[in-house]
């Protein structure tokens, strides 16, 4: 069974000239999601026992952190 999505994607008139191609993409997509919910799954896990710890920030520190970020995405 030939499916249709793969080989419109795969047909010359995208940016994947083969199946193969397209696939690989997709593969590497993929393991780019992952490694980002493993990071993400980390960073909870870090924060939780940095809470339990009682290594949490005050409000004011949070407050310096949105700001910075926010002027990043400016």
């Amino acid at each position: 069974m030939k499916y249709a999505p793969l080989s419109i994607c795969a047909n010359g008139k995208s940016q994947y000239t083969t199946p193969s191609e397209y696939v690989r993409a997709l593969t590497r997509g993929d393991m780019a999601r992952e490694e980002d919910r493993r990071y993400a799954i980390r960073s909870l896990l870090r924060a939780e026992e940095e809470f339990r710890r009682g290594e949490t920030l005050p409000l004011s520190a949070l407050d310096a952190v949105y700001a910075e970020l926010d002027e990043e995405l400016r």
